[in-house]
């Protein structure tokens, strides 16, 4: 019971979370301390919400409150976790994806029973924004500096300019990440929901990264002679995994390497996956993962699809080489992946 009463105390604190962070509450928090009538003066919030959003986060220990100054402040280890973008720690976004997810759970239930799901286009745009701004958090701070230094070779392609191909590429934040630090090479990033598409478009024009181009396409159909090819966060989300794996060994240059990016602690079987952070990662993939999957008719691997699961895929469509990345990713697998 105790267990139970824990997580929906979590739960409460995530939905609050959101509130905060889709409303700009935590960086006037942040900037100076605010009595309830100052955070609605600085936010245009209502006072009765307002008061019980901040006398919650105080309960949570996210919130300092002087009871003499009936002020409220966000202290700075809260404020690298919930109210600076970019930075490492940032975890607000992890927020955003469990309270989006909860907004379909009708359908969800519904789907759950008949076997059937739900496309990317109809996931909660709540999701959609959260998993964007959660994946750049390790696209922009461990991508380039940590994760491709262990795929041999990748680096030196990227340096002397390579033709690339980031398939599923969403949002577009990993195609820009790439841009920005290879400026050589040409990344054309491929999604086949046309409003990732225009939204990476978007993302790529104000951040100036004159070196990417975004195509919408299935993944199955992706054509060209790449030097590599990315999968950041969605292989396990295909309808046809089986097909993207033989459609890129049909498009990769025979000296050229696959780097596979996946959710999740991973492990050679699903009962390998045992701490809470795994939990998450299977209650998102019923909730969305695998919704997007079985609406294409896919087999609906999800976040903590098992090692050899994924590798059969590869070896099927033809490569032989399906090896670990030798780099630190706390929250990501990660995979080179060689034609010989």
């Amino acid at each position: 019971m105790g267990k139970v009463m824990q997580w929906c105390c979590g739960g409460g604190a995530v939905a609050a979370i959101v509130v905060g962070t889709r409303l700009g509450l935590y960086g006037p928090l942040k900037e100076k301390p605010h009595t309830v009538e100052s955070l609605c003066a600085a936010t245009g919030i209502d006072a009765d919400y307002a008061r019980y959003w901040l006398f919650g986060q105080k309960a949570y220990g996210i919130l300092q409150y002087d009871e003499k100054e009936e002020t409220f402040a966000l202290p700075e280890s809260w404020a690298t976790v919930l109210a600076t973008p970019g930075n490492p720690a940032f975890m607000a976004p992890y927020a955003g994806v469990i309270a989006g997810a909860m907004e379909k759970t009708s359908e969800v239930c519904s789907n759950v029973k008949a076997g059937t799901g739900f496309p990317w286009k109809e996931v909660s745009p709540i999701i959609q924004d959260s998993t964007r701004q959660a994946f750049e958090v390790p696209y922009t701070n461990l991508l380039v500096q940590n994760w491709l230094p262990g795929i041999p070779g990748a680096v030196e392609k990227l340096q002397n300019g390579a033709v690339v191909a980031d398939i599923g590429c969403g949002h577009g934040v990993s195609s820009c990440v790439l841009g920005k630090a290879f400026p050589k090479s040409q990344i054309k990033g491929y999604d086949y929901c046309p409003v990732s598409i225009a939204k990476a478009q978007e993302i790529a024009k104000q951040r100036e990264v004159t070196n990417v181009e975004f195509l919408q396409e299935d993944a199955t159909k992706v054509a060209g002679q790449f030097d590599m090819v990315f999968l950041f966060d969605c292989f396990h989300d295909m309808a046809d995994p089986a097909g993207v794996a033989k459609g890129i060994f049909n498009s990769l240059k025979d000296d050229g390497v696959v780097m596979l990016v996946e959710p999740g602690r991973g492990g050679d079987n699903f009962a390998d996956q045992k701490d809470e952070v795994s939990g998450m990662f299977f209650g998102v993939g019923v909730y969305v993962c695998q919704q997007i999957s079985k609406a294409g008719g896919g087999p609906a691997l999800g976040p903590c699809c098992p090692t050899p699961t994924l590798k059969k895929f590869w070896t099927d469509a033809g490569f032989e080489k399906f090896e670990r990345a030798t780099c630190d990713a706390p929250m990501n697998r990660i995979w080179g992946i060689w034609k010989k």
